[in-house]
């Protein structure tokens, strides 16, 4: 548990910085241009996904078997580190050629060094996900944290002067991507050159291909995912054009930023107690432990999701500046549909208790035919809108699909007094929110923020026990520590 929070506590620090450079690329770049960057970006996820090969799944599954003989586990390391470069690099440069063929037919294409770059960056996120990787599996969250950190700090550093005194286009800020995650490989590469883990003689071209089997399929779900996230970005570049994937993607991480923060704590804390609980407990404690997170959850985001859609205009305003205002219109949307897939992932527990992620991969493919479907049919006549409802109707879809399946191993139940609750309670902090004027506009967002939750808690502390009953417990522990600390 303490490893699980040290763990949330580094990926919360690095998040961060992605927060940050939003409020700085939007004013640094055009609208188009920041589309492009959102593109390429999006490109990369799916680029890195596929060249993985499912070799970080093999990493956790055979360590086990390895750690105990270190002839063996000199073999582990070796092969998965150069398997993954040796693969990486074939693939992206296979990519680049590609495109540079393409390119010679359609002039229009050509962006000059700009795919070498996204080249260089596959290679590079990829096997500082083999470095962390393998820091996880020796539980050295300190360095795992430092590496992750560097890396996306390291974006701010090297990117944004890039912006400032050369040129403020995608192109700049991708290349000093690259020199941040060059930076970040070749120290957590160091700690394990300096413990002679990754020499290329212990290379095994057998363990190598025993990895490929066991992970690649279970890559496939990564790529579904992505699918769903990234392709409606492509659809409007090609049906609409870049301005519209500015206006889109710039709503679309917002809402991310949301969700993410919402749901990290479960993948770094709840799923570890939950498989403790199971395995410890039975499947009815189980079930009743991530219920009630489920409902804990439920009255966080539903007043999450309703305020920030009323001060949806403040928040793109002050982030974005105004030229990104028309974002706000798909805001609930987007808000709603990224909330929904926090849930599909919390709802896919049963599948992951029974050990059955190739079903969870079936139906998260489903949900990615089902988006591009959806929007090929209202882009043309929506633009970035229909990408937004499109979104919200796809996430909708899948958590029920993901619930039928999932909930026959375990169940969760949520209660629809939970729900009324949380609606009333953000319900009745909207007029409240709707008449604070004030200048600056970060004043006045940050004053909506603070009166909302005052209203919605007060409110919900008002009218549910449970939730009075959890806030005297929280005050008893934090009494308690303080009278420890004396």
């Amino acid at each position: 548990m303490k490893q699980s929070g040290q763990y949330l506590m580094g990926n919360i620090a690095a998040y961060l910085a992605g927060f940050i450079s939003l409020p700085i690329l939007t004013r640094l770049l055009s609208v188009e241009d920041f589309g492009l960057l959102s593109l390429i970006i999006s490109t990369l996820f799916i680029l890195v996904a596929i060249s993985k090969y499912g070799l970080q799944h093999a990493g956790v599954r055979f360590y086990e078997e390895y750690c105990k003989d270190e002839s063996r586990l000199t073999e582990f390391y070796a092969t998965l580190f150069w398997g993954s470069l040796v693969m990486a690099v074939l693939t992206s440069g296979l990519l680049a050629i590609l495109w540079e063929v393409v390119a010679q037919v359609d002039e229009s294409l050509y962006r000059g060094w700009l795919v070498w770059i996204i080249a260089g960056l596959v290679v590079m996120d990829i096997m500082i996900i083999r470095i962390t990787n393998f820091m996880q599996i020796e539980q050295r969250v300190n360095q795992y944290n430092l590496i992750i950190i560097i890396k996306r700090y390291g974006n701010l550093l090297f990117g944004i002067p890039f912006l400032i005194f050369i040129s403020p286009t995608a192109d700049w800020f991708l290349f000093g991507m690259l020199l941040s995650a060059v930076s970040a490989f070749l120290l957590g590469t160091f700690l394990f050159v300096a413990r002679d883990l990754i020499a290329p003689r212990h290379f095994s071209t057998e363990f190598l291909r025993e990895s490929l089997r066991f992970g690649m399929p279970l890559q496939f779900m990564e790529i579904s995912n992505l699918l769903i996230k990234f392709s409606d970005r492509y659809l409007l570049q090609f049906m609409i054009g870049l301005s519209a994937v500015g206006i889109y993607a710039l709503g679309n991480s917002l809402s991310m930023y949301v969700m993410e923060m919402l749901f990290m704590p479960v993948t770094y804390a709840v799923f570890p107690l939950l498989m403790k609980t199971y395995h410890q407990k039975g499947l009815a404690e189980a079930e009743d432990f991530i219920s009630t997170v489920a409902n804990y959850l439920v009255l966080l985001a539903i007043p999450i999701v309703v305020g920030f859609s009323v001060i949806r205009e403040d928040v793109v305003v002050t982030l974005a500046s105004e030229k990104f205002l028309d974002s706000s219109t798909i805001i609930p949307l987007m808000v709603s549909g990224t909330i929904l897939w926090g849930f599909c992932q919390l709802f896919g527990a049963g599948l992951h208790v029974a050990k059955q992620t190739k079903t969870f991969a079936k139906v998260v493919f489903i949900g990615a035919l089902i988006n591009i479907f959806l929007n090929l049919l209202l882009i043309p006549k929506y633009s970035y809108f229909g990408a937004a409802l499109t979104t919200l109707i796809t996430y909708s879809l899948l958590l029920a699909m993901i619930a039928r399946v999932s909930f026959k191993h375990l169940r969760i139940k949520i209660r629809v007094r939970k729900i009324a609750f949380a609606l009333l309670c953000a319900g009745a902090m909207i007029p409240f929110i709707s008449l604070i004027h004030l200048e600056p506009r970060l004043l006045q967002l940050a004053v909506k923020i603070a009166v909302g939750a005052v209203i919605y808690f007060s409110c919900l502390l008002l009218i549910d026990s449970e939730s009075r009953q959890l806030a005297r417990a929280g005050f008893s522990q934090l009494h308690r520590l303080r009278r420890s600390e004396v």
